[in-house]
């Protein structure tokens, strides 16, 4: 996010912005943001013309100054662990 389409047009990036935070606001245990660093095949032609684009994290935590993690990975077993006991609490 933003989705190649939208960067085409600011209100499209203003509206999705507007998503993206109405969908972190809303999270009530945690919220897992990731993306593909890689894409190949015909998403990547689309995006740049290329047969493999790589691409950075999304603008929006960039502006949100959000850390974040790479890991080629899933959670780690504490780290799920966590997230059930924060669910269980609620």
């Amino acid at each position: 996010m933003p989705s190649f389409r939208a960067l085409q047009a600011a209100g499209l990036v203003i509206e999705q912005r507007r998503l993206f935070y109405v969908s972190m606001t809303r999270a009530m245990a945690c919220c897992i943001i990731s993306h593909a660093a890689l894409h190949t095949g015909p998403s990547a032609f689309q995006l740049q013309q290329r047969p493999t684009v790589r691409l950075t994290r999304s603008q929006f935590l960039n502006e949100m100054r959000a850390t974040s993690v790479n890991r080629a990975g899933g959670l780690s077993a504490t780290e799920a662990a966590r997230i059930c006991a924060d669910i269980g609490n609620l």
